[in-house]
């Protein structure tokens, strides 16, 4: 079985990683105002404020590196030896 070099792995974090982390970000949202609609029987006050603002940067993140991740890794893979 081949292993695969550090520039195909890098390649390949670079077109997984930021669809994952928009992925993981929007099933953590769901779930959280969720919990926190099911456990408080309404919004959820504070508490979920605060992490649908973390899970807002994590989903901000993901967004800003989404194009980025996907032309670079499609660079890197059409270019290795």
């Amino acid at each position: 079985m081949a292993t695969l070099n550090k520039r195909t792995k890098g390649a390949l974090w670079l077109l997984i990683g930021p669809t994952a982390l928009l992925t993981l970000a929007l099933l953590s949202f769901v779930l959280t105002n969720w919990a926190f609609a099911s456990l408080a029987g309404d919004a959820g006050g504070v508490g979920a404020s605060l992490m649908n603002v973390l899970i807002f940067l994590f989903g901000l993140i993901g967004f800003i590196t989404w194009l980025p991740g996907l032309i670079i890794g499609i660079v890197l893979l059409a270019t290795k030896k």
